[in-house]
């Protein structure tokens, strides 16, 4: 028979129990001291002084900070004291009440790369950081051979070495401002430290020629370490290659001419001209790659070649065929009336061309091309599909040897059906954010309409107006090629995800551009996952609660008629 003094006893006992388990779930980690400040890897150079940081929240009193090192996490500092055998290091900063215990080494040495340990025992698990200590390489990488020539096709193999350095530099090797094709490159490390990497490409090409390899060893610590560099410009022979300027050149009697090639050769070369049909006339003088004749007649009208060789390959050549016009049959480029100041062409129109005719002695050359451009295109002027993009002023260039070139202007105009820019779109957004669809019309004439329509997630189809829901506004602005349809949404929620269509239409025709607009909403996952857990933690509290207390005596059972039956 359980009295009434010792039903009291055991309910404050329960008391404290449950007390203490309240106070253990809510100070248990309080109690635990925490990293403010965790080492981290750092880098020095060798004579450096390094600082190692390490800092704590919520130590306590009894909390010792150690700091332990290489080799094999020997022992270093318990508090502010350092060991006896480490006399370049020192703990710094040192504040018990503000958690610092930052360690400093001087006159930093090679023994003293390796990993670092700052710990307190309250702490839990400890943080580790490495430490490296950095001797930069006494020379920069070495590229032998220091010059090489090859001819074109054939292999090039070529050696960057660098001596020295911890840690060992990484070479990597760069054609001009470009990295190698690490298929060519081939790397390794001798038994003394040096690092090689071997270059070999299977067959140079003539554009190699005068390009910068340079090989750059890099310890990977720029700040500290800049990168070495060593450069070899290649030198790549290969045969000339001629090519006039001008193949045909018709010049009027008594002028000056210049007759000229361009060759592309290593090593450089001069060139040779020749008469094809007779001699070289005897008061033209070669310049370079020019032959200059002065006050040419009739007897130098002919074709002449140009040569270059080299020594390298076959030798080129090209020709040019000299045409000696007569003062007095010679006459302006007169461009003749085929085409208006203006010309309409339908949208979509296929292989739609302009003609230029000229007359002229000597016989004019025509081009085409926008006006105030230098971009021409030949005669006759052709499209092969007419689009809002054709529409513009466009000359008919005449050119004749002699003569000032010879102009006439035309406006194209592209008339027809809407053109949306862009094609099929999606667009994610979030709920609460602003939504702007952007639609982009070029016509001619205007547009006389541009409508928005909205199919939802659900399959409904609405035609949109400006209060067909909350917060949706549609506007619409004319442009130098048409208009723009502009539909803004704001707020967005969720129940305005779905294909948003925008339709142009005009006397000519319609188009449209469709918009899938997916709306994300609130991470419901997240807010589940996060309340599941709370549950739980409170669940596994109450119920260490109850163990305890049945342990003290708290809540007991007794076994009647075959059920418990509980008794405080």
């Amino acid at each position: 028979m359980v009295t009434a003094s010792q039903k009291r006893t055991r309910l404050e006992r329960c008391v404290v129990v449950l007390i203490f388990v309240q106070n253990f779930v809510l100070t248990n980690k309080v109690d635990a001291a925490t990293y403010r400040a965790a080492p981290q890897p750092t880098a020095a150079l060798l004579g450096q002084t390094v600082k190692l940081r390490c800092s704590f929240d919520d130590l306590q009193i009894e909390d010792v900070v150690n700091w332990f090192g290489p080799p094999d996490f020997q022992h270093i500092s318990k508090g502010r004291n350092v060991h006896k055998r480490y006399t370049r290091y020192s703990v710094v900063d040192s504040n018990a009440d503000f958690g610092e215990f930052n360690l400093e080494i001087r006159d930093v040495q090679l023994e003293d790369d390796g990993v670092y340990r700052c710990s307190t025992f309250s702490a839990g698990e400890a943080v580790d950081a490495s430490l490296t200590v950095i001797v930069p390489p006494a020379e920069p990488p070495e590229i032998i051979p220091n010059r090489r020539s090859v001819a074109v096709g054939q292999s090039l193999h070529i050696t960057c070495r660098s001596r020295g350095g911890l840690p060992p530099p990484k070479l990597t090797w760069n054609n001009g401002t470009v990295s190698v094709d690490h298929t060519f490159v081939q790397s390794r490390t001798l038994d003394n430290g040096e690092v090689i990497q071997d270059l070999k490409i299977p067959a140079v090409a003539k554009w190699d020629n005068g390009v910068n390899m340079s090989c750059k060893a890099d310890q990977g610590f720029p700040n500290l370490v800049k990168p070495r560099v060593a450069s070899l410009v290649l030198d790549v022979k290969y045969s000339p290659t001629v090519y006039a300027v001008q193949t045909l050149w018709s010049v009027k009697e008594g002028t000056f001419t210049n007759l000229t090639c361009f060759v592309d050769s290593n090593p450089r070369t001069i060139v040779r001209w020749k008469k094809l049909d007779g001699p070289l006339p005897i008061k033209g003088r070669e310049s370079n790659w020019s032959f200059l004749l002065t006050k040419v007649s009739r007897s130098d009208t002919g074709i002449y070649q140009c040569q270059a060789d080299n020594g390298v390959g076959p030798a080129d050549s090209a020709t040019i065929s000299l045409d000696v016009l007569c003062k007095n049959n010679s006459n302006p480029p007169t461009i003749q009336k085929t085409f208006d100041e203006k010309v309409n062409v339908l949208f979509g129109k296929s292989d739609f061309s302009l003609e230029c005719k000229a007359e002229g002695n000597p016989k004019p050359h025509i081009r085409w091309r926008r006006t105030n451009t230098n971009l021409y295109f030949n005669n006759p002027l052709s499209f092969s599909r007419s689009d809002y993009q054709t529409e513009g002023e466009y000359e008919c260039v005449a050119e004749s040897v002699g003569f000032s070139a010879t102009v006439k202007r035309t406006v194209v105009d592209v008339i027809g059906r809407p053109a949306i820019l862009g094609g099929p779109d999606t667009l994610r957004t979030s709920q609460g954010s602003s939504l702007t669809l952007l639609c982009e019309v070029n016509a001619d004439p205007l547009p006389e309409s541009i409508t928005w329509s909205w199919r939802s997630i659900n399959g409904q189809e609405v035609v949109l107006s400006g209060n067909t829901f909350s917060g949706l506004d549609l506007t619409r602005r004319t442009t130098d090629m048409g208009a723009d349809g502009i539909l803004v949404i704001d707020p967005v929620s969720t129940s305005n995800a779905g294909e948003y269509t925008c339709t142009a239409q005009n006397m000519f025709g319609t188009d449209s551009r469709g918009f899938n607009v997916l709306v994300e909403g609130p991470p419901v996952f997240v807010i589940a996952v996060v309340t599941g857990v709370l549950v739980v933690s409170i669940f596994l509290t109450v119920v260490a609660g109850i163990c305890i207390a049945r342990k003290w005596g708290c809540v007991c059972c007794k076994m009647k008629t075959g059920k418990y039956q509980n008794h405080l």
